[in-house]
């Protein structure tokens, strides 16, 4: 290495540098996707239980969660905008609240969907207004 140029050594060290992070890095990335799905999960169980204030309040956790670790702009950001839309529409009966869930899902993913176990024909008509918006 003694002829390479300092420019090209720094090059080189930061090259094999990378090799060693960049899995982790996607590691680390698949273990808060796991989290936020595992929050999203939980939230949507209490939601079915009828427990709407503490599915709300799991999936707030997990968008935060989600914005904390960088990935607030990434579809699992959107999935969980889904569903907290989904809780109020159906669980708090605030169509507004909802509306604005499933446009920051839809602005985030543009091809997020309704998940069918929770679709309803109201919920649908609502959201594909707001997706042709």
């Amino acid at each position: 290495m003694g002829h390479l140029r300092a420019g090209s050594r720094v090059l080189l060290s930061v090259a094999v540098c990378l090799c060693f992070l960049l899995p982790s890095l996607a590691h680390a990335d698949e273990k808060i996707r796991k989290q936020i799905e595992r929050k999203t999960a939980e939230a949507m169980e209490a939601y079915d239980m009828l427990e709407y204030e503490q599915a709300k309040k799991g999936l707030s956790a997990a968008l935060f969660l989600a914005k904390r670790k960088g990935m607030g702009k990434k579809p699992i950001a959107a999935k969980v905008h889904v569903h907290l839309g989904i809780v109020y529409f159906s669980g708090f009966e605030d169509t507004e609240a909802a509306g604005l869930e499933f446009a920051s899902a839809i602005e985030i993913d543009s091809d997020v969907t309704l998940p069918k176990a929770y679709k309803t024909k109201e919920m649908t008509a609502a959201f594909e207004e707001i997706r042709a918006d």
